[in-house]
């Protein structure tokens, strides 16, 4: 025979002013057996993809504690099958409007099966924080491999090695920098990815305060008429790192030496610039390296 139980839905508001909100728990109260249950994502990954700066994780995963604890220890008790969860919930969790976390009103149904009502309301409100796919980042990697793909589709392996070298190494005043190809058209262009998809801003100042620093520094000037820079860069996934990128990059195209900055959209129309002006590797290129 079926049984009433009741339940409300307790959701985080990362921000008064986004007016913004997400389901992060449910609590049940059970007539028949009179217990009490509290239930919320294993995983809250979600919660930081949505909200990078406004949701602190730790402060979240303790309050759902605190309630998975406080139902716990009210199921000890002796209820009444007329109890409202609504004046439980304010007397036992929180208080109406109290802080980012609030109960939704309570609502009610019959079930014969407490067990599958929790694991069926689970599945439905939790589904996407369980099982996260760890976030694939766009590293320095994928640039380089992206950028021998595009070559890859306009010539042969066999030109790419004889046009494009892969793993040059110049002299810096305290020891050596590593690009990643080098080719000529005239100038002799050196290539380096960097990846500006990072999970914190501070990464983004100090990779581009390093570039900066080093590629400046390099021992250049005696060893070609022409060079030049190239830089294939990745932009944040999070928009909120968006300023910080710009300010990377203007600081980037400062640097005194010739540069050409060509972001992660950029690579077919570079690939096919190169394929289009590269040169075979001259004399002056060899001395270059």
């Amino acid at each position: 025979m079926d049984q009433a139980f009741q339940y409300s839905i307790l959701r985080y508001r990362p921000s008064l002013v986004l007016g913004e909100q997400l389901n992060v728990g449910l609590i049940f109260y059970f007539a028949s057996d009179h217990t009490f249950h509290f239930i919320y994502p294993n995983h809250l990954s979600r919660i930081s993809h949505f909200y990078p700066h406004l949701a602190d994780l730790t402060v979240i995963r303790q309050y759902l504690k605190v309630f998975h604890g406080i139902a716990t220890r009210l199921s000890k008790g002796k209820w009444s099958q007329n109890v409202a969860l609504s004046d439980v919930i304010q007397e036992y969790f929180l208080r109406k409007d109290a802080n980012s976390f609030f109960f939704s009103e309570v609502k009610f149904g019959f079930s014969s099966d407490a067990d599958a009502i929790i694991s069926f309301y689970k599945e439905q409100f939790f589904k996407y924080y369980e099982n996260p796919q760890p976030k694939q980042r766009r590293n320095e990697v994928r640039l380089r491999n992206q950028f021998e793909k595009q070559l890859a589709r306009r010539i042969d392996s066999l030109q790419i090695n004889k046009l494009f070298r892969k793993q040059v190494t110049i002299k810096n005043n305290i020891g050596e920098t590593a690009f990643d190809f080098a080719w000529q058209n005239g100038s002799a262009n050196l290539v380096k990815a960097i990846s500006f998809d990072v999970s914190k801003k501070e990464t983004i100042q100090q990779k581009a305060f390093r570039w900066y620093g080093e590629l400046s520094r390099l021992n250049l000037s005696e060893k070609a008429d022409s060079y030049r820079f190239d830089l294939l860069v990745a932009k944040p996934s999070a928009q909120p790192f968006y300023t910080a990128y710009d300010n990377a990059l203007q600081l980037l195209e400062t640097i005194s030496h010739p540069l050409k900055i060509v972001e992660e959209e950029q690579l077919e129309v570079y690939a096919q610039e190169a394929v289009d002006t590269v040169q075979e590797p001259s004399s002056n290129l060899n001395h270059f390296f």
